[in-house]
């Protein structure tokens, strides 16, 4: 059997194929059943209120852990606080509906589901488990995927029990420098060994020329064939681009040299737009499926939203535009230019809890200001999003609209009565040569003249 070693490396996070994650918001023991009594709270669960959902965007996917009692039955249903099914769930209503195991339920929310929380709230009722835990996907996470590239194959023996002038000391000159140019921050090299059966032992370090180690890697001992991971750190790139690659030890052959670029990848929410930061520099002229802006400026009511097509330093915040639902993806960069003197958004590489009131996140195409939040949860900027604190907004705005070559392109502009922007019409299609106060569609957008 094949074994696989991954080297952790000091202070970095493993990155795997995931291309989403969980980020927990509820964690606990709660039983539930609709058997009791009335008026005992354990008849349902509400561990989440109206202002938690409207917090969230359109398309956000949670998920609820169930864990099994020792009752008959176990059934659960996601309806409004008088238990009427939310829109989409009727199923769950059915006689026959139900689960025997340990369950992870995914729960997407649409407009549909979020209008009628907002008006009857959400409750989970049923009968034969306990809530243990809720989470939510985190788009545009942290963790790049990759697909291997074959720099290098053959069959290397090594041993550094060889003398020194023999080229089978070490592996890593000729054909095999061409790697160097792509240990780069971000990458992943992986290396094929198979082991020399007659050898006493299978050993592998990883050095410069010198035979000195690269920063953070440790030698691996094995003793079957072996595939390592090498996840490649800025220490390691610049050790790399100075004194090149070398594989040194005893006891095997080296097959196989390939490399992962990574790329930080996602969903655009159902507005067309999401926030995005990582701890990565991002390789934007590369980018797929959308299109990167900073926010160079702020008023009372609009964010402008200016387009960047370099590369970026890791933890800028960015604002991604595309179609709706799109997926989008952006290759992992070695460096990039640090904006963040005319770039007014933060970015939240890990979890970010704020004081209530602080801060505005984007929801819905607009920046809107995180006000009640109950719980630090509900005013936490999740991992991976971008914000803009209120102290960088004019005093008095709340939903802040996003603008791109001055034009409005989310939420509803303002405009004076008498204002000529365009052709008017009212909400029926209809076109009005002399708008009054009141809601009209311009050039495709909502305006409100005053």
């Amino acid at each position: 059997m094949k074994k696989i070693f991954t080297l952790l490396l000091l202070g970095i996070l493993t990155v795997t194929k995931a291309n989403a994650a969980e980020q927990v918001l509820w964690e606990g023991d709660y039983n539930v059943s609709w058997e009791l009594s009335d008026g005992d709270e354990h008849r349902e669960w509400k561990g989440f209120g109206q202002d938690d959902f409207a917090a969230m965007e359109v398309g956000q996917k949670l998920y609820f852990y169930f864990s099994v009692t020792d009752d008959s039955y176990h059934k659960y249903n996601f309806d409004n606080w008088s238990w009427q099914a939310l829109p989409g769930h009727e199923a769950e209503h059915a006689e026959n509906f139900g689960f025997s195991d340990d369950t992870k339920v995914e729960f997407e929310l649409t407009q549909a589901i979020k209008d009628e929380i907002a008006a009857n709230g959400f409750a989970i009722h049923g009968h034969g488990f306990h809530v243990t835990k809720v989470s939510k996907e985190v788009a545009g996470n942290d963790n790049p995927a990759d697909s291997e590239e074959v720099l290098w194959t053959g069959d290397f023996n090594v041993s550094w029990d060889l003398p020194e002038d023999s080229p089978n000391r070490e592996w890593g000159s000729g054909e095999g420098q061409n790697i160097t140019a792509h240990v780069v921050a971000g990458a992943k090299i992986f290396v094929y060994l198979t082991v020399v059966p007659e050898a006493e032992y299978h050993k592998c370090q990883f050095d410069n020329w010198d035979w000195e180690s690269l920063p953070g890697l440790e030698p691996v001992e094995f003793s079957e064939d072996t595939k390592v991971t090498i996840e490649v750190t800025a220490d390691i790139a610049a050790a790399v681009q100075e004194k090149g690659f070398r594989l040194h030890g005893h006891g095997f052959h080296v097959v196989k040299v390939s490399v992962a670029n990574a790329t930080v990848s996602g969903t655009l929410a159902s507005s067309g737009y999401t926030s995005l930061s990582s701890s990565y520099a991002l390789n934007l002229s590369a980018i797929t499926g959308a299109t990167a802006y900073k926010v160079s400026s702020i008023t009372a009511s609009t964010i402008t939203l200016t387009e960047v097509t370099e590369a970026v330093a890791a933890s800028t915040g960015l604002i991604l535009k595309g179609a709706a639902g799109a997926a989008y993806s952006i290759p992992v960069a070695a460096s990039g230019t640090d904006i963040s003197a005319t770039n007014m958004l933060r970015a939240a590489v890990t979890a970010t809890p704020l004081d209530d009131g602080t801060f505005y996140i984007l929801k819905d195409g607009k920046f809107c200001l995180v006000t009640g939040a109950a719980d630090e949860a509900a005013r936490t900027v999740p991992a991976g999003k971008a914000y803009l604190m209120k102290s960088d907004v004019p005093a008095g705005a709340r939903a802040l609209s996003l603008a791109i070559d001055g034009k409005i392109v989310t939420g509803i502009e303002t405009v004076r009565n008498g204002q000529q922007i365009g052709e008017f019409y009212n909400l029926s299609g209809q076109r009005v040569t002399a708008p009054q106060n009141g809601l009209y569609i311009v050039n495709g957008r909502k305006v409100i003249v005053k």
